[in-house]
């Protein structure tokens, strides 16, 4: 966690929070074997610079709409 205080020395070992996705194509019955990627994801990313690094990581060309659901 980043401390206020003693920020100057603290913020050189601070790490931002990063989240590591995998990200399948549905519905799988159409993909065999399964294709699927993992990126690893600054937690301030925006869904606007995630689909881009979705787009670069399955090499499409970003020419379709997208829609981000989340599953718990």
């Amino acid at each position: 966690e980043c401390q206020a205080a003693h920020w100057p020395q603290h913020k050189l070992s601070c790490k931002s929070e990063n989240f590591i996705l995998k990200i399948c194509l549905c519905p799988t019955e159409l993909t065999d074997p399964p294709i699927h990627r993992t990126l690893s994801c600054p937690a301030n990313a925006t869904f606007a610079s995630l689909h881009t690094a979705i787009q670069t990581a399955f090499e499409w060309a970003n020419n379709h709409c997208y829609d981000f659901v989340v599953k718990d």
